[in-house]
């Protein structure tokens, strides 16, 4: 993939890394940079970032208007969608094309999934209980759900939105996390019930009626 040109590079802070840490992620920046859409820098100051990496194990600390994601040795005893510390490579590159796609698209720092309309069809809001351990093989559709729930909860219609996939294949994905453990429905959320299609009579009498009133013979 060849990185988004004409804009300046994203910037990625971290909080609580150390010096190891950060060395490792700059290398493993740069082998990334051919998969990413946009192109990533490593910057000092969380205040200054577009993404900030924060260590849970050694505290927070604020990441004034970054999208900020949580990174634990242990993540399941986070905040939900919390990442391996030390960093693995499909995560990261998940969360860097998260986030560079939702800049592309104008969304700001602190931006959650939007629901288009008729989204509630598709199922309830979802949410990202823990990554899984294995990521070796995964596949893109995998990694790119994982993502988008890392910021959000959001339901399998807005999923399939904004990755660009088939429902289907979505909502196939989302029970095979839920076999695994890895997600939940978000309490207090129903399913709405699918609307009845009108009859066809009254579908062919809507249409006429239409067509009268702009001058056809239907």
């Amino acid at each position: 993939m060849t990185p988004v040109v004409g804009h300046r590079p994203l910037r990625l802070a971290c909080a609580g890394f150390s010096e190891s840490d950060l060395d490792s992620l700059r290398g493993t920046l740069a082998r990334l940079g051919p998969y990413l859409r946009a192109s990533w820098e490593l910057v000092d100051d969380p205040r200054d970032a577009d993404l900030c990496l924060v260590s849970l194990d050694t505290g927070s600390a604020s990441a004034g208007g970054a999208r900020r994601v949580g990174c634990a040795a242990r993540p399941r005893e986070f905040p939900k969608g919390t990442l391996y510390r030390p960093l693995r490579v499909p995560q990261l590159l998940a969360v860097l094309s998260e986030t560079s796609r939702a800049f592309a698209e104008g969304d700001g720092p602190e931006a959650t999934p939007a629901q288009p309309a008729g989204d509630t069809q598709a199922g309830p809001p979802l949410r990202l209980l823990a990554w899984p351990l294995d990521l070796e093989g995964a596949s893109r559709l995998r990694l790119h759900v994982l993502a988008v729930l890392t910021f959000a909860p959001a339901s399998v219609g807005t999923l399939a939105a904004r990755i660009g996939e088939d429902a289907a294949a979505v909502a196939s994905e989302i029970e095979a996390l839920r076999r695994e453990g890895l997600d939940e429905q978000v309490a207090g959320e129903a399913p709405a019930a699918p609307r009845q299609a009108p009859p066809q009579a009254a579908w062919r009498g809507l249409v006429r009626g239409l067509g009268r009133r702009l001058g056809f013979s239907l």
